[in-house]
């Protein structure tokens, strides 16, 4: 399972979201916690940041973005 975007996960998302991930062999959560738009729907970023985990990779580059705006920004 890949779940993306999940800083924007409400509490009953989350609950789905589990008992989704309870049938999967392997889960993956992608979210960024300075992204959060959607804490007046109960979204919120410390449910990604305590999520027990084997394995944290953090990409060091941004392909959203051109390199020039990145910068700048």
């Amino acid at each position: 399972m890949f779940l993306d975007e999940a800083q924007d996960l409400s509490p009953l998302q989350w609950s789905v979201a589990s008992k989704m991930a309870s049938t999967c062999k392997r889960v993956y959560v992608a979210g960024d916690d300075d992204q959060l738009i959607y804490g007046w729907a109960g979204a919120d970023v410390n449910y990604i940041l305590n999520l027990p985990h084997d394995e944290e990779v953090i990409l060091s580059k941004s392909y959203r973005l051109p390199t020039n705006i990145y910068k700048l920004s």
